[in-house]
């Protein structure tokens, strides 16, 4: 019975590790995504890693050990394409612009604008 108690203990502390490094790992992925020039990348990336992460919430933890592997090769290939977005970047795209002139308003995302 304490063998029992003990494997469930450390089921517990697996799983607990394997969730910080999938937390650990989707912060690293939407952080990388930030990192884009274009809005429409930006915006297309972190929705992407944000719903591929909510598909796979509920996997088992052996799949989701699977998951993490074939999530590496995906975090490098965004931080790739960030770097040649911004070694090719055009310029200010108009939702950029609008985004930074909110911010310079104070005007909290999601919200109208006051009419001038």
């Amino acid at each position: 019975l304490e063998g029992l108690a003990g494997a469930q203990r450390q089921a517990r502390g697996t799983m607990a590790a394997q969730r910080s490094q999938v937390l650990s790992l989707m912060r690293t992925m939407l952080r990388a995504s930030k990192s884009f020039k274009d809005y429409n990348f930006r915006a297309y990336a972190q929705r992407r890693v944000a719903a591929g992460f909510r598909e796979n919430m509920h996997a088992a933890p052996a799949e989701a050990a699977e998951l993490l592997a074939a999530a590496e090769p995906q975090l490098e290939m965004i931080r790739r394409q960030a770097l040649i977005n911004s070694m090719y970047h055009g310029g200010e795209s108009v939702m950029s612009a609008y985004a930074s002139q909110r911010a310079q308003t104070g005007v909290p995302s999601g919200t109208t604008a006051p009419s001038a």
